[in-house]
C-alpha cells in the first residue's frame, strides 16, 4: 500500500475542495482518487504529530472541525510515529551495524493507528466492562468511541470531559528556543566566515548532540552493552556513519547543511515541527507532498534519490500517482 504524506497546507487544499470552496476546485480530481485509495486501501495517508499540533492551532473551533472531518475521512485514523518513538529503533539498529550490539534490535514501527501511536503514548479512552451486555456488543462500542474520540483528538473537539486536552506550551516553547539557537549558530558563522566544512561539521555536532539528548542514546548504548568510550572512538568518521545509519536522523542532517549555507533563508517558529516532520515522511513514506523550498532542499541534498522517496509540491501531481497504483492493483 502506498504511503503518502500531505503537508497541512495540502489537507487544507483538500478540504477546501470537499467543502466546495472556490479555492479548492483545482483539487476536486485529487480528492476524489485519494477518497478511493483510501477506502479501498490502495493508499493511506498517515497524520503525524504536525498535524495535529498545526490543527489544535486554529482558534476557530468550525475551521478546525471541518479540517478534521477530511483528514478523518482520507487517514481512517492511520498516523506516523514521532521521532521520540522511531529514533530508538534506529539507534539500536545502527549500533547493531557499527559494534554487533544489540545483537537482536527492536522492530522499528513507523506506521500504526490513532493519537496514542503519533505520540507515543496511550491516549485512548476505556469503557468500562458491563456483566450484563455481551462482549461482543461492548467491543462494538468501544470501537466507536475509538474513532469519536480520534476524531475529537484531530480537530481538537471537547465535546465531553473523557477527552482530555493536549499540552502544546512546552513545544511552543522548544520551537522558539529552536528558531533563536539557529539565528544565532547562523550569525557566529557568518562572523566567522565559516568555509563549508566547517559549516557541515557544526550540523553533524548539532545532530549527534539532538540524538543524544532524544534517544537517548547512553541510556541505549548501555543497554546494548556499548560503553561511551567505544561510542566516542568512531571519531568524526565514524559519527558520521552513526548518523547516516539512522535514516531519519540522516535526512535532519543533510538539511540542516542546505540550511546552514544560505544565511539570508528565514528562520520561523514552525521550522522544528517541519524538520522533524519530514525527517521521518522522507524516510519512509513513498510520497511525499509539501512546501515547494523543503521540495527544493530535499533534492539538493539528493534525499528523494536515497530514499526512493517521490517528494512533489503540486497537490494535483499526486493523481497520476494514485491512478497508477489503483491499475497495479486491479491487474
Amino acid at each position: 500500500m502506498l504511503t503518502v504524506y500531505l503537508d497541512q497546507n495540502k489537507w487544507i487544499d483538500l478540504a477546501r475542495a470537499y467543502h466546495d470552496r472556490a479555492d479548492g476546485r483545482p483539487f476536486l480530481d485529487v480528492l476524489e482518487l485519494a477518497e478511493y485509495a483510501s477506502e479501498h486501501r490502495l493508499a493511506s495517508f498517515p497524520l503525524s504529530t504536525m498535524h495535529y499540533l498545526e490543527t489544535w492551532k486554529h482558534a476557530d473551533e468550525g475551521k478546525r472541525e471541518r479540517l478534521a472531518l477530511v483528514m478523518a475521512r482520507l487517514s481512517r485514523f492511520d498516523t506516523i510515529a514521532s521521532i521520540s518513538h522511531v529514533l530508538p529503533a534506529e539507534i539500536e539498529a545502527a549500533l547493531n551495524r557499527l559494534f554487533g550490539r544489540p545483537a537482536r534490535p527492536r522492530r522499528l514501527r513507523v506506521f500504526g493507528r490513532g493519537i496514542s501511536h503519533a505520540f507515543g503514548k496511550d491516549l485512548t479512552i476505556k469503557l468500562q466492562r458491563v456483566e450484563d451486555i455481551p462482549a461482543s456488543i461492548q467491543d462494538e462500542l468501544h470501537h466507536e468511541l475509538w474513532k469519536l474520540s480520534e476524531f475529537w483528538y484531530i480537530g481538537a473537539l471537547r465535546p465531553s470531559e473523557e477527552v482530555p486536552p493536549l499540552q502544546t506550551e512546552g513545544l511552543n516553547r522548544f520551537s522558539t528556543e529552536f528558531m533563536d539557537a539557529e539565528k544565532t549558530i547562523v550569525a557566529a558563522m557568518e562572523e566567522a566566515r565559516a568555509a563549508k566544512d566547517d559549516r557541515d561539521r557544526v550540523a553533524l555536532v548539532r545532530t549527534v548532540l539532538d540524538v543524544i539528548a532524544a534517544g537517548p542514546l547512553f541510556d541505549i548504548c548501555a543497554r546494548a552493552g556499548v560503553t561511551r568510550e567505544e561510542f566516542y572512538s568512531l571519531g568524526a568518521e565514524g559519527l558520521l556513519r552513526f548518523v547516516q545509519l539512522l535514516p531519519s536522523r540522516h535526512v535532519n542532517f543533510e538539511l540542516q547543511k542546505l540550511r546552514y549555507e544560505d544565511s539570508a533563508l528565514p528562520r520561523r517558529e514552525g521550522d522544528l515541527l517541519d524538520l522533524e516532520a519530514l525527517s521521518i515522511a522522507v524516510a519512509y513514506c513513498d510520497v511525499v507532498i509539501t512546501e515547494r523550498h523543503w521540495v527544493h532542499l530535499i533534492k539538493r541534498a539528493g534525499l528523494h534519490k536515497l530514499r526512493n522517496t517521490t517528494v512533489l509540491s503540486d497537490l494535483r501531481q499526486l493523481g497520476p500517482i494514485l491512478v497508477k497504483g489503483e491499475a497495479r492493483a486491479s491487474s
